[in-house]
């Protein structure tokens, strides 16, 4: 299965807390901070210039307040997806991301992964899974998806062929390459 070549915009939720001290959220359900919330309406300001259509975010309460936010600029509705929640990272979660490491040793191997963490390959399927019927339901104008810094770094890795960061509150354009081959193009708005 592959992503549909449509092209969208992409924002990774404001900082929590947990961002500031370097915690692994995954799944946990974290609030915005003060800095996020700031985060938030900055990033709306700069939508304000952006020709989006339907929203569509994680379901996750960082995610959530940080669509809410950006929405005051849209007459369309959010729509939540259980498919755009982070990675899962079990028992890591609550731990500072050094700690990771220690779970998988010094190797990125998925069976040293935290007790419970979710599988690399799953998450990817369920990241190609949400974009596939996000953009399929959202062909007439490119959506705007609020999700996480996984979401993001699988993104880049399936159709850029890098592994990008995200940090809190950027805002991405993701459009489709010409010939299918070739890597799409991710812009950095500001």
């Amino acid at each position: 299965m592959t992503i549909p070549h449509l092209p969208f915009y992409f924002i990774r939720h404001g900082e929590t807390d947990w961002n500031r001290s370097n915690r692994i959220m995954g799944q946990t359900d974290i609030p915005l901070n003060e800095t996020g919330i700031i985060q938030a309406h900055e990033a709306k300001e700069l939508l304000r210039k952006m020709a989006f259509g339907r929203i569509w975010s994680s379901p996750l309460q960082r995610a959530r307040q940080t669509a809410e936010i950006v929405k005051e600029n849209s007459f369309y509705p959010i729509d939540y997806k259980e498919y755009l929640k982070e990675r899962g990272w079990g028992q890591g979660e609550g731990q500072f991301h050094e700690a990771l490491l220690d779970f998988r040793g010094k190797e990125l191997n998925e069976a040293n992964l935290p007790e419970g963490a979710e599988p690399y390959k799953a998450f990817e399927k369920r990241v190609i899974r949400a974009f596939t019927e996000i953009l399929t339901e959202s062909a007439e104008q490119p959506p705007l998806v609020v999700g996480h810094g996984g979401i993001f770094w699988i993104l880049t890795k399936l159709l850029a062929n890098s592994s990008l960061p995200a940090e809190n509150c950027t805002l991405y354009f993701f459009r489709p390459p010409e010939h299918p081959s070739h890597p799409w193009f991710i812009r950095l708005l500001s």
